[in-house]
């Protein structure tokens, strides 16, 4: 049985939950507090969410050690979230246990004796906390390329990370190249978008012919302060509207970026604030290597010069290696030790694994 714990804050880790959980089926469980919609069939255990809930000591009052980032002291919905984690792990001898992402519920996992993988994310991680979460686990994962790992990334975390690339849940058909910009999608989140709503002025004057579309949580006064953009809200066929536009204007979430790149349409991308600036770093990589456009740079482009710029990017995304890495924790039947000693095994070229 593999386990994976999804945090609960945005919906990006639960997503990748899910995907994984199409190549596990049967083998497969979530643990969780985000209110994410899973497909019928994969079971969730729903946890005590970690916010304040009143009874914890106030923070920083008693100080908290190196190892970990977030840790409230006598909090009862914490006592109560770890007691149902770790009852649930055991009771379902879950043989890992993903932690995507938490270095506290690494901590927990390891003084507990369950041994897990760490989902890694792009940006400045090398402060006590992660490193330990690393030191920990049996492997490291990562939901990207390698070569988008930043300089200063210690040589045994890259040895230890296996990279699966950018993922997308969607599949996309070849399409012609418009002869003109008529669709351009803006698309945000739950994780935060707060640079995408500062630059709505900018887009709507960039593309002021087109029709413009923004779906996603946008606050409140937001639609009545741009009335010639489209807001749908949330939508479920994300993937349509991905196909009928022209440009994509997103922020550099991996889950977008995966969607965005398979989609092989113009990525204007916008970097939203994050811990370890994780975004940032994400879209150096992706503009030093020409994936995407940032905001400025399209204000003084035409229309024809933007749609003559050849957007590559789908190499990166790699969905294929999921079913290698199935494959690859199933040939070793799971065993800690053994996937621990085979690592550089998932890091060959896919035709060299097969």
């Amino acid at each position: 049985m593999l386990a994976y714990y999804s945090h609960s804050q945005g919906c990006g880790h639960s997503r990748f939950a899910a995907l994984m959980s199409e190549y596990f089926k049967g083998k497969f469980k979530v643990f969780t507090s985000c209110p994410y919609y899973f497909q019928p069939g994969v079971p969730i255990v729903k946890l005590p969410t970690e916010d304040p809930d009143g009874t914890g000591i106030p923070a920083g009052k008693i100080p908290a050690p190196e190892y970990l980032h977030y840790s409230p002291v006598n909090q009862e919905s914490i006592k109560n979230r770890s007691l149902k984690l770790l009852t649930g792990l055991i009771n379902s001898h879950v043989q890992l246990l993903i932690v995507d992402v938490s270095v506290e519920v690494a901590a927990l996992a390891r003084v507990s004796s369950i041994p897990y993988a760490y989902v890694r994310l792009p940006g400045n991680r090398n402060d006590p906390a992660h490193i330990q979460a690393f030191q920990g686990a049996v492997f490291l994962l990562a939901y990207y390329p390698e070569e988008f790992e930043p300089e200063d990334t210690p040589k045994w975390v890259r040895e230890k990370t296996i990279y699966l690339g950018f993922q997308s849940r969607f599949q996309f058909e070849t399409t012609v190249k418009p002869s003109q910009l008529s669709n351009i999608l803006v698309a945000i989140g739950k994780g935060g978008s707060e640079n995408i709503q500062k630059t709505l002025d900018k887009i709507q004057q960039r593309f002021s012919t087109a029709k413009i579309t923004a779906i996603g949580d946008f606050e409140m006064n937001i639609p009545e302060r741009f009335p010639k953009i489209h807001f749908p809200g949330f939508v479920d066929n994300v993937q349509a509207y991905i196909e009928k536009a022209d440009v994509v204007v997103a922020s550099c979430g991996l889950n977008s970026i995966g969607e965005i790149l398979a989609s092989g349409k113009p990525f204007i991308c916008i970097p939203e604030k994050r811990p370890f600036q994780e975004q940032h770093i994400t879209f150096q990589n992706l503009k030093r290597q020409n994936h995407v456009l940032d905001i400025d740079e399209i204000l003084e482009m035409n229309d024809k010069e933007l749609l003559d710029r050849h957007f590559s990017g789908d190499e990166l995304v790699q969905n294929s290696s999921m079913e290698r890495f199935r494959a690859w924790l199933e040939k070793y039947e799971y065993d800690p030790l053994k996937l621990f000693e085979n690592i550089s095994e998932m890091k060959k070229p896919a035709d060299a694994y097969a």
